[in-house]
């Protein structure tokens, strides 16, 4: 196996895990205001200290500037190291059966119903057991959520199936609403 970085920007702070033959070292940076600049630099910094020769990264969906600022550094970095990249949605990292969720906004989940994506209004999420990965949701008597669990082996098992990219897109939670100001 390469020496891997497998980065998860969806929990509380930034995951880092190194998987550097078969020890695994977990990094983390906390989300703030600074996070943006201190992204890229502790990026680079964790490449060259353990001499990653392949990133692995969840690429959302999430907020867009957080996305954006965690898409934008990798592919940056793939023009001055060689480095394979490779990138999948939170949804692929459920594996166990469960409806993945994702808290989008305050009034909103997103979750995978079939195969299709789909925002749900919070009132009318319907009896299942989910997986999610960070919220403040809490279970209810007719609602089972299970907190998805970061396991080394089915992290290599997903981005193992995973073609390797020349460079990973954001996934956001809904496409941006960017527009040019008129002369």
């Amino acid at each position: 196996m390469k020496n891997t970085l497998y980065i998860n920007p969806l929990t509380p702070e930034i995951n880092f895990l190194i998987f550097d033959w078969e020890q695994t070292i977990a990094r983390f940076l906390t989300k703030n205001l600074d996070t943006a600049s201190t992204f890229p630099k502790l990026l680079i910094n964790i490449v060259d200290a353990y001499q990653i020769d392949e990133i692995w990264c969840i690429n959302g969906p999430g907020p867009f500037t957080l996305m954006r600022v965690v898409t934008l550094a990798i592919n940056a970095l793939t023009y001055t190291r060689i480095i394979d990249i490779k990138s999948c949605h939170f949804f692929d990292m459920v594996t166990s059966g469960h409806i993945p969720i994702i808290e989008a906004n305050l009034r909103e989940f997103l979750i995978m119903e079939s195969t299709e994506m789909t925002t749900i209004s919070k009132n009318l999420l319907p009896e299942w057991t989910y997986e999610w990965i960070f919220s403040d949701i809490c279970s209810t008597e007719s609602t089972k959520l299970i907190q998805y669990i970061e396991v080394r082996a089915s992290i290599v098992d997903v981005f193992s199936k995973k073609q390797i990219s020349s460079r990973i897109s954001p996934i956001y939670f809904k496409p941006p609403h960017i527009t040019c100001p008129k002369p």
